[in-house]
């Protein structure tokens, strides 16, 4: 399912790096699972995001709206007992486009309490060096 509604940003963020298109299908699917943490996600994801000229970020930004869709649909988790995740919240920012001015762009899908104590939030964050300047991206998790 991931490979199906994803392919066409194997043409258009991955072009010529089919290896890590499929390493980020991977990732994503042993996330989803439950086999990886948020901190490992989103190590992978600033790896990705380092290498990518940027006449692509937001093509990769949407590629993460799309997935972070699929991981908080459940139907996605139909017929697995493991733990489903009901909110996920992502920021990043820096200099997109290579602007002179830094901006954030945020994706919240589903329910993600950052205020409550009691709740199980996972919460990751990291700094990304590139060409174009630093880039900060944080990740929230929600799950039940």
């Amino acid at each position: 399912m991931l490979f199906l509604t994803h392919r066409s940003f194997r043409d258009s963020v991955f072009v010529r790096r089919d290896g890590l298109f499929f390493d980020y299908l991977k990732i994503v699917f042993l996330f989803s699972k439950g086999m990886v943490n948020s901190r490992i996600l989103l190590f992978f994801l600033s790896e990705i995001f380092k290498y990518l000229p940027k006449y692509k970020h937001i093509k990769f930004i949407s590629l993460l709206k799309k997935t972070f869709n699929i991981l908080v649909d459940p139907v996605f988790f139909r017929g697995s007992d493991k733990i489903s995740i009901h909110g996920i919240k992502f920021s990043i920012a820096g200099k997109f486009k290579g602007k002179l001015r830094k901006s954030r762009v945020s994706i919240q899908v589903g329910k993600v309490p950052v205020q409550s104590i009691s709740k199980d939030v996972e919460f990751s964050k990291i700094n990304v060096f590139t060409r174009y300047g630093v880039f900060g991206l944080k990740l929230w998790i929600y799950r039940k």
